[in-house]
């Protein structure tokens, strides 16, 4: 299993081979006003997988989702979708 943690949240993913990824995130980072709200995110989500980021409200589950969507520039790391 998969684990990509931000401040205090947690999102599950089953890891699948290289060729079946479809969405990313590798060592993700969000700085605002010199705040980290995004910090080390690593993410793989498989073909056809469904996945959820649970944690409390500000802990950057909405900013780690703009950044998949490309709303938000990340200031570190990489989102890939293939």
């Amino acid at each position: 299993m998969t684990q990509a943690t931000a401040p205090e949240s947690v999102a599950h993913s089953t890891s699948f081979p290289e060729s079946s990824q479809t969405v990313e995130l590798r060592q993700l980072y969000k700085v605002f006003h010199g705040e980290t709200v995004v910090n080390g995110v690593n993410l793989a989500v498989g073909q056809g997988e469904f996945f959820c980021i649970l944690g409390p409200s500000g802990c950057g589950k909405t900013t780690i989702l703009r950044m998949i969507a490309g709303f938000a520039t990340p200031s570190g790391g990489e989102v890939r979708i293939q």
